[in-house]
């Protein structure tokens, strides 16, 4: 099917087949959730951002100790390490690719989002009241 309005094209197409079970891998019941402002997360990753390179483009997410810190770096650039705070029992760190989480944070229509964490390995969850559910794997340490 394509839709054409003026110069925009929308096109789309119907898959069969067999597909995952998305519902295994989404994860219901979170051990530790928080609410973040969508923008102000999305804002704190992208300056964590600044030293990511392709080849490290990464960052390691520490909770624990009422706030949430960023910390990335790059041989050829630097590293930084940013700060925001958050409602958080534990301590976790959780390595993302930080571009995907930031892509969810865009879509984001609401004031708030939850963030859900169950440990360093399992999916790392975004929702929100108006509907968002977003899942990011954690990259692995190496």
């Amino acid at each position: 099917m394509k839709l054409r309005i003026g110069d925009t094209v929308i096109s789309a197409q119907s898959l069969e087949g067999m597909f995952p079970k998305w519902r295994r891998v989404y994860p219901e019941q979170m051990s530790h959730e928080f609410a973040v402002v969508p923008s102000v997360l999305a804002s704190t990753i992208k300056q964590a951002m600044i030293t990511t390179s392709e080849e490290s483009k990464t960052i390691m997410f520490h909770f624990g100790g009422g706030k949430l810190t960023l910390a990335s770096s790059a041989a050829d650039i630097g590293e930084s390490s940013v700060e925001m705070p958050i409602t958080f029992d534990g301590e976790m760190t959780v390595r993302l690719d930080p571009s995907y989480l930031v892509r969810c944070l865009a879509l984001c229509d609401s004031p708030s989002a939850m963030l859900g964490l169950i440990d360093p390995d399992s999916p790392v969850r975004v929702t929100t009241d108006d509907g968002l559910r977003y899942i990011q794997m954690p990259c692995s340490v190496e």
